[in-house]
């Protein structure tokens, strides 16, 4: 520092101006604390919307299923879906479907078809019961199991049925188990459908 330096801080203009300097670089880094503090806490003000176990259930994409149909016979499938594609064999034939359109695994892949009754993924489902009404609901909270059961409006069934119900199992805020109940000439056939491994179901399993 030079001579002149050190006469001009002693000076009273010199010592105003070098605390003012300091001021200026004290409020900069305070400034710039607060900033990055405030990108890093949580905004209390943003209102947090927390999904509902069917929008959950609606959305699911990628799971494992067990499929028990018991009607005149009893149908087990078992099968997969990985990216909103279901894969599954039936009746010892390999199926996969996409977009609404089923096809066969034989040499080559072949569009097919197959009784809507063994189509039943979680969107079918969550749009039966879009218009459907509360039959009954059971609420367990201290094991956090729910059950609720739907009377299906039959516009929205493609196949024969003269009552229809279905009934959504929550375990843990999570629809792991669905029960469809089919009614015909006061025969009842169900369809159970257990979903495993939510979102975590790879294809090559």
């Amino acid at each position: 520092m030079s001579d002149e330096t050190k006469e001009f801080l002693k000076s009273k203009r010199g010592r105003a101006i070098l605390r003012l300097g300091i001021y200026i670089i004290f409020f900069i880094i305070v400034a710039m604390l607060f900033r990055s503090g405030s990108d890093i806490l949580p905004n209390d003000n943003k209102e947090v919307i927390s999904k509902t176990p069917l929008e959950k259930f609606s959305e699911m994409n990628n799971y494992q299923y067990v499929y028990t149909y018991n009607g005149d016979i009893e149908t087990i499938i078992e099968g997969r879906v990985y990216r909103d594609i279901m894969y599954f064999t039936f009746e010892e034939d390999d199926y996969y479907i996409k977009d609404n359109r089923v096809y066969r695994y034989e040499d080559e892949e072949v569009e097919t078809a197959l009784d809507d009754i063994y189509l039943m993924n979680n969107h079918k489902i969550v749009s039966l019961i879009e218009n459907a009404t509360i039959d009954s609901k059971n609420e367990n909270y201290k094991d956090n199991l729910i059950t609720t059961r739907y009377s299906i409006n039959l516009d929205k069934v493609l196949f024969k049925a003269d009552a229809m119900y279905v009934t959504l199992y929550e375990n843990d805020k999570v629809i792991d188990k669905v029960l469809i109940e089919i009614v015909n000439d006061d025969i009842t056939s169900t369809i159970t459908i257990e979903y495993t491994n939510i979102g975590q179901t790879k294809l090559s399993e």
